[in-house]
């Protein structure tokens, strides 16, 4: 894996700016790339995660989303995931979101459904 993407979907004041995933990655995944964003980002972060999408050619996307949140420019970064063809791209999807789930079963990718942390690290260390 040369790229996590971490997506939130919630409420602002339930964004969490560090996910444990990251400090896994980093240490068990020397010369990845960790990129996060969600829901509130601007248009500069969202930006740079379709950079770092154009750049990599295996990615882990984690999403957490909690339902009926509006996906603001987290739409763009999907959309770009699901139509890279030439990408390795592994989903982990926890949480519900009816559009964001609809627009990731689009893709060709793996999509693993509500896994624990320790059940990522697994699939990522086994890819």
């Amino acid at each position: 894996m040369d790229l996590l993407i971490y997506l939130q979907v919630a409420p602002i004041q339930e964004i969490r700016f560090v996910h444990p995933m990251g400090k896994w990655v980093k240490t068990n995944c020397t010369g990845s790339l960790h990129f996060d964003a969600d829901n509130h980002s601007n248009g500069i972060v969202i930006d740079f995660g379709k950079e770092s999408i154009e750049k990599a050619t295996n990615i882990c996307v984690l999403i957490e989303a909690i339902p009926d949140q509006k996906l603001g420019g987290l739409t763009t970064l999907v959309e770009k995931l699901v139509r890279s063809k030439q990408k390795r791209i592994t989903f982990f999807f926890n949480g519900n979101h009816t559009a964001l789930e609809k627009m990731v079963s689009f893709s060709k990718a793996q999509i693993h459904k509500d896994l624990t942390n320790v059940e990522i690290q697994k699939v990522i260390t086994a890819s």
